[in-house]
C-alpha cells in the first residue's frame, strides 16, 4: 500500500471546501465532503493509479488524474 502525501496547498483546499459547504449546504453536506475524501485518499493508496487521465498543457501537470468522490450532489 501506498502513502498519500497531502501537500500544504491541499490541506488548506479541504478546509475551504468543508467551510463553503457547511456554510451554503449544511454541515452534514460538510462531513461527509471530508469522510468521503478521506475514504478516496485511503482507495489512492491502495490504487494509485485511478482516476481518469486529464490532458492538460503544462508540462507541470503530465500524468494528473482526477477522481470525484461518491456521495455528494453538484449544486
Amino acid at each position: 500500500m501506498s502513502i498519500v502525501h497531502k501537500r500544504a496547498s491541499a490541506k488548506r483546499d479541504l478546509v475551504e471546501q468543508y467551510v463553503y459547504l457547511a456554510e451554503h449546504a449544511g454541515g452534514e453536506t460538510a462531513d461527509r465532503f471530508l469522510a468521503n475524501a478521506g475514504e478516496s485518499f485511503c482507495d489512492l493508496s491502495r490504487n494509485p493509479g485511478m482516476g481518469a487521465p486529464m490532458f492538460c498543457r503544462s508540462p507541470k501537470l503530465a500524468g494528473l488524474r482526477k477522481w470525484r468522490l461518491a456521495g455528494l450532489k453538484t449544486f
